[in-house]
């Protein structure tokens, strides 16, 4: 239904809205759904959040931080200034206050508005004599606190009322966490309707490095916040941003609260509404981006991502290090040699090796396969066995694989785009990751995913957008950016040598959910799984998951992960289209 409409960018907002569609916002957020099905959604939910915030009892907390609420402001019209304000003002617990700097405005409804908080004694307010734009004032504003948290708020955006009490309460649970965010939503400039919730991940990394998905509402440890450098000049229209990749670098204390607390309002200035309203937003983002690798002493450049305003981080490959790619085929010679092929004339990466594990129940295929091996100069071994786990463990144990990283490869995979095995590679290089994904789609015009990553829902893990057109981008561009899941699809995964050894290798207990139980162990490790969605295959073979028995054996042995870390709660358990729905 949108398909002539996404790709016209902020032209297609007033036309899709007459249409009837939602939710394509802007490229970050591309839906299949009508006004009245998201709406509908939306409208139940927030009927859910208000029982839900009624049946809550009242706590008191032994830990009652006090949580300094951060405001620059500039040029605001009075009454919304007052609604930012009165939002604090509001709050259900008392553990805050506001530290204000007007940023020289040079409308005066700015100062008649703020006079009226001066004497307040949980307001502080700061008036600077020169302008200096949003990360000086903000620093300014920071200067008055005296907060152990500091927190920050847009002078034309609304806190949730109950925002301070969930951050105490998260702190109750954890007094060592540093960084604590949670979920919000848009309102209109009216500050009526609520519309576009962003429903976010627990901390995801590499989901940071690809935009700032943390965003509102935040706390930071302000000893951490003043050791960081505070906000930089420079860096305006990003600069939270860029703190946030510098905070995150001094901590691995991250909390994230599944509630939205805070409401970003709509203005044609801003970002939220048009994110070309403000291009210097890009500039600064590239070089937050550009300025974190730099730290981290990571080579790696950027590029711009498809049908989105951000870009993707391409790490770079040094060492040249041996890929094994292993490929389980059993009575398929047509289909491998379909995968062979275009493995061998596309892929740029050469420096890999191919062990194929001949899995035939038909002894006549041994030769063919064994031919087909010497023409595309691969490895050659016999298993016969119906557990691909077990048969990638004899690859292992056999000693044939002599690569530094390891491929799982099905061979119904054929390659689409000649960097997709340097794009895994350079993932599976950094530090912190554990298995590595490439998005799957089907081949044809269509090109519907098979896997853009797998989610945990209530009943089992599923592929999140199975079935969906890769035509559009969906929920926060999930299937254009370096998203963190849970796992990977098995059908494609990339491990370090190193990890898989640390592992002990595939769970050979599993028939159906191998690869996911490897993720699963890989999290229990410390490791962030992630999905490159640059690295994209076709795929012509889409396999059901079974069974539930085995499924009820994976959670037993990896309890935490009926809650999904990286699929927020509030999102649909029923379909695999990130809709909202509890």
């Amino acid at each position: 239904m949108i398909k002539q409409y996404w790709k016209k960018g902020k032209k297609a907002v007033k036309i899709l809205k007459k249409k009837g569609i939602v939710g394509l916002y802007y490229s970050l957020n591309y839906r299949y759904v009508t006004v009245p099905e998201f709406k509908k959604q939306f409208e139940k939910w927030q009927l859910w959040e208000k029982e839900t915030l009624k049946k809550e009892p009242t706590r008191s907390f032994d830990y009652r931080p006090l949580i300094s609420i951060i405001v620059p402001v500039y040029n605001v019209a009075g009454r919304i200034l007052e609604e930012c304000i009165e939002s604090v003002l509001n709050q259900s617990m008392d553990n805050w206050e506001l530290c204000i700097a007007d940023d020289a405005s040079t409308e005066k409804e700015v100062k008649t508005t703020l006079k009226k908080y001066e004497n307040h004694p949980k307001v502080k307010i700061i008036y600077r004599e020169k302008n200096g734009h949003i990360s000086n004032a903000s620093n300014s504003a920071i200067a008055l606190s005296s907060g152990e948290y500091i927190a920050f708020l847009d002078c034309d955006d609304i806190l949730s009322k109950n925002a301070v009490y969930e951050m105490t309460r998260k702190l109750n649970e954890n007094k060592k966490y540093d960084f604590i965010y949670s979920d919000e939503d848009k309102i209109d400039e009216d500050g009526r309707l609520r519309h576009t919730p962003h429903f976010k991940p627990d901390w995801s990394p590499d989901t940071l490095l690809s935009h700032m998905y943390t965003c509102h509402f935040a706390i930071y440890r302000k000893k951490i916040a003043e050791e960081t450098g505070l906000l930089r000049a420079g860096y305006e229209g990003s600069q939270d941003y860029d703190f946030a990749l510098r905070f995150t670098e001094k901590t691995d204390q991250i909390g994230h609260i599944p509630k939205i607390l805070y409401h970003w309002r709509e203005r044609k200035e801003s970002t939220s509404v048009d994110p070309e309203a403000k291009p210097y937003v890009f500039e600064a983002t590239k070089k937050a981006k550009m300025d974190a690798m730099a730290r981290r002493g990571i080579k790696a450049s950027l590029e711009k991502i498809e049908d989105t305003y951000q870009y993707r981080i391409v790490y770079a490959v040094e060492g040249n290090p041996l890929i094994s790619i292993v490929i389980v085929s059993g009575d398929c010679p047509a289909v491998l040699i379909k995968c062979l092929k275009s493995l061998v004339l596309k892929t740029e990466y050469k420096k890999y090796e191919i062990i194929i594990i001949d899995n035939s129940k038909n002894k006549e295929n041994k030769n063919i396969y064994k031919k087909i091996c010497r023409k595309y100069h691969a490895g050659y071994l016999y298993g016969r066995k119906n557990n691909k786990g077990e048969l990638y463990n004899l690859a292992y144990k056999s000693g044939k694989i002599k690569g530094s990283y390891f491929l799982f490869l099905e061979d119904s995979i054929e390659i689409k785009n000649g960097i997709w095995l340097e794009r895994l590679l350079g993932q599976a290089i950094q530090k912190h990751t554990g298995i590595v994904g490439a998005k799957l789609v089907t081949s044809g015009r269509a090109e519907r995913i098979i896997s853009a990553g797998v989610i945990t829902q209530k009943e089992k893990p599923r592929h999140i957008f199975h079935g969906m057109s890769d035509h559009a981008a969906y929920y926060f561009s999930r299937n254009r950016m370096e998203y963190n899941y849970a796992a990977v699809s098995g059908k494609c995964m990339m491990v370090s040598r190193e990890l898989f050894e640390t592992l002990g290798g595939f769970n050979e207990k599993f028939l159906y959910y191998y690869d996911v139980e490897l993720c699963y162990h890989a999290m229990k490790y410390g490791y962030f799984n992630v999905i490159r969605n640059d690295a994209v295959l076709y795929c012509h073979r889409d396999n059901a998951r079974g069974n539930d028995r085995e499924c009820e054996f994976l959670y037993q042995l990896y309890p935490e992960q009926k809650n999904d870390p990286y699929y927020n709660c509030n999102l649909t358990q029923k379909k695999l289209d990130c809709g909202i729905g509890r």
